[in-house]
């Protein structure tokens, strides 16, 4: 028996296959579907005369998606996985977008709001589901191309954005389908065949890195960040007890790319927060919240730095001199707050 979760849409459900036969249910997603899942869950258990002794592998929809609901299936599928000692698989949103309607071409268009869009290209072939491309986040106006025959355009991107669609793929003759859909029954069905035996995380990682450089906001795989050509590689100092995973460390050697600014505008450091910044870490389950903050001349000797003057002391590279009467320097006024939901 497989219990799936899905909340990285408008529509939050859960669903269990057991014997080829498949129940489901679905809500409108909302802050408090963290809380509800578990109740959910008790309830369609009892409702089949099941329990969680019955489960023999958990799936989530794995993203992309909403960030926090991402969140909320992983770290719910993780803890009964954990607690049960059973397999778990995390399945591609955008794949189980496509497998909603058997046997056809599918364009996933997912919104990542910012007036982006999460895009993935599949091809149905022998009964088998095939990605025609790298999945990844578009602008509205530069979509890339797919070459697919009489496809459906399927997600909560459509309705936002029909027109840039239209006439992206007009040429294709697509199905436009605009309806909002609940994705654990079909993570389930796809999930049957990609559990491993015993309870390992190997497969139950979200599917997509999300982050933001200067040049904007960035989507990428996991795959296709591995599979992209090394520029170059480094030898890594990790401070304090070195870790037993070899893989570890040459993972961290490798540089997809790099760039090497040389950059004396204070105005602008300040407002890049390179003097002074702050992380606020936010748990979405206890609803609580840590603030963290970075100051550069504070956290200088306690940092490594790349390069050394032999025997002599290493300085800031920028002025620590004060900036208002109470001797306040810049890093003391932290000019970037970024926030990240924890579990």
């Amino acid at each position: 028996m497989i219990l799936s979760l899905d909340t990285s849409g408008p529509l939050f459900s859960i669903a269990i296959l057991n014997n080829k036969c498949l129940e489901m249910r679905e809500f409108e997603a909302n802050k408090d579907q963290s809380e509800r899942m578990i109740i959910e869950i008790q309830a369609l258990l009892k409702t089949l005369s099941l329990s969680f002794k019955d489960i023999k592998g958990i799936a989530f929809g794995s993203g992309p998606g909403s960030f926090s609901g991402v969140r909320v299936a992983c770290g719910i599928a993780y803890g009964i996985a954990f607690a049960k000692e059973i397999p778990i698989n995390g399945v591609n949103t955008l794949e189980a977008l496509a497998a909603i309607n058997p046997n056809k071409n599918s364009i996933s268009c997912i919104d990542a709001r910012m007036q982006q869009m999460y895009l993935g290209a599949f091809e149905f072939k022998n009964s088998k589901i095939t990605n025609m491309g790298e999945m990844g986040v578009f602008d509205p106006k530069s979509l890339p191309e797919y070459q697919l025959t009489n496809p459906i355009i399927i997600g909560s991107g459509v309705k936002i954005y029909i027109n840039q669609l239209k006439e992206r793929y007009g040429h294709l003759n697509p199905f436009y389908d605009k309806k909002n859909y609940a994705l654990a029954g079909v993570i389930a069905k796809l999930s049957q065949n990609r559990f491993l035996k015993d309870f390992d995380l190997v497969n139950a990682s979200p599917s997509y890195m999300f982050y933001e450089t200067f040049k904007g906001y960035n989507f990428r795989t996991l795959a296709s960040m591995y599979a992209q050509p090394i520029s170059q590689t480094y030898t890594t100092h990790i401070v304090g007890p070195q870790p037993d995973n070899e893989e570890l460390q040459l993972g961290l050697s490798n540089i997809i790319d790099y760039e090497i600014i040389e950059n004396s505008d204070g105005i602008f450091n300040f407002t890049t927060g390179v003097y002074g910044s702050k992380l606020i870490l936010h748990n979405i389950y206890s609803k609580s919240f840590t603030e963290h903050q970075y100051n550069y001349f504070d956290n200088f000797s306690k940092e490594k730095h790349i390069t050394g003057y032999h025997d002599k002391k290493q300085f800031p590279i920028f002025s620590d001199v004060s900036i208002e009467k109470g001797g306040s320097r810049s890093s003391d006024f932290p000019s970037r707050t970024y926030l990240t939901s924890i579990s």
